[in-house]
């Protein structure tokens, strides 16, 4: 058991951390008057959605033989954050496939 904790607590920092590099990236680019890069924010979405199955599927078992490490923060922080940060990511990887319009719409002035 304390295993699985440890396990969920490291995965929780290595993907975190990447989503949090990964997306500063992503925001940097922005910032400096870049597109947004799908290649970049794609990966973001699946370590989200990463992020809510690892919890479960930690020492080759899967759901039921870890739903007594379940009841503890960090495995409902999963299940509540990976999908959020899924929808983020995916709705700017969405975004940045379309193409963005720039400068004043036709006769408007």
């Amino acid at each position: 058991m304390y295993e699985t904790a440890a396990s969920i607590t490291w995965n929780n920092t290595i993907a975190g951390g990447a989503i949090f590099l990964l997306a500063g990236d992503n925001f940097y680019r922005i910032v400096a008057g870049h597109s947004t890069s799908t290649g970049v924010i794609s990966p973001v979405t699946l370590l989200a959605l990463w992020t809510i199955v690892a919890p479960f599927a930690f020492e080759g078992q899967f759901a039921m033989a870890t739903l007594g490490v379940a009841s503890e923060g960090p495995v409902w922080s999963n299940v509540v954050s990976g999908p959020i940060a899924a929808g983020l990511g995916a709705s700017i990887a969405y975004a940045a496939g379309s193409d963005v319009r720039t400068g004043t719409p036709a006769e408007t002035c």
